[in-house]
């Protein structure tokens, strides 16, 4: 009987193993996740923060037709610069923005279908 009991545990313990070395090896796989899903991320934080980082103005503007930054309340005037490059851009909560700024998004380089402001 002990032999069985034994063949039973040494069965079971190597199944227990097989099965983490699949987790383990399912962990190692890199996630890909596509432009548009980076996109709603960085959309996503800047909304929930309030704020922009140049690197996340210089993603959101590739292949991206609408940029709507809800929760944007502020932003420098490099990030205006780069966001002059979004072919429609929504900032319904930015309260003001500089001359640099306006220049920036206004600019003919880029020419959006206009930045909404609502305030």
């Amino acid at each position: 009987m002990n032999k069985y009991l034994v063949a039973l545990l040494m069965a079971g313990s190597l199944l227990v193993n097989g099965c983490n070395e699949q987790a383990r090896k399912k962990e190692r796989a890199p996630i890909q996740k596509s432009p548009s899903q980076i996109q709603r991320e960085i959309v996503n934080q800047i909304n929930a923060t309030g704020t922009i980082t140049d690197a996340q103005a210089a993603l959101l503007v590739i292949k991206s037709e609408l940029i709507r930054l809800e929760g944007l309340t502020k932003i420098a005037d490099s990030q205006a610069n780069l966001l002059c490059n979004a072919t429609e851009l929504y900032l319904p909560n930015l309260p003001s923005i500089t001359d640099e700024q306006a220049n920036s998004l206004g600019s003919e380089k880029s020419k959006p279908e206009w930045s909404h402001f609502d305030n």
